[in-house]
């Protein structure tokens, strides 16, 4: 029996910088932590030390969970359109985040970019070196296979 696999696809759109899961809440704590260590005594500073040391080691946390996971980078860095794949959150979306499920094994986490063909006017995707192309009908990405009918050995 061969192993079957699945594929979902979530469309995301890049957050700005500062709007982003990492970034404005630690803005906002730190700003607070350093206005509470200023405004303290200095003989009675060593809570808001601690509550400064305690903010930047949870500031990296979030930052490499956002680089060590996929889908925590997906839910930290993106927006998603959860399962809306209309004409305007194809035409807003700037990437993918494939879901990809081995039976048997593991479910892998990929954010590819979203690209479009000026030619043909169709939304396409690389992942795994394959191209799927956003099928308007469906909803729904699908893998483009090539089509080798006709062709001898001798024409490759």
């Amino acid at each position: 029996m061969g192993k079957s696999s699945t594929l979902s696809f979530t469309l995301l759109k890049e957050k700005i910088t500062w709007l982003r899961l990492d970034v404005l809440p630690f803005v906002f704590i730190h700003a607070a932590v350093i206005y509470w260590w200023y405004e303290s005594p200095e003989d009675d500073d060593v809570y808001p030390r601690l509550a400064f040391i305690t903010a930047i080691f949870f500031h990296s946390i979030a930052y490499l969970l956002g680089h060590w996971s996929q889908r925590m980078k997906a839910k930290i860095q993106y927006s998603s359109f959860g399962s809306d794949k209309s004409e305007d959150a194809l035409n807003s979306a700037t990437f993918v985040l494939v879901r990809w499920e081995k039976k048997d094994v593991r479910v892998t986490y990929e954010i590819v970019p979203l690209k479009y063909d000026v030619e043909h006017s169709i939304f396409f995707i690389n992942f795994t070196e394959k191209k799927y192309i956003f099928d308007d009908n469906k909803k729904e990405f699908y893998r483009l296979k090539p089509q080798l009918v006709g062709f001898t050995i001798g024409d490759f």
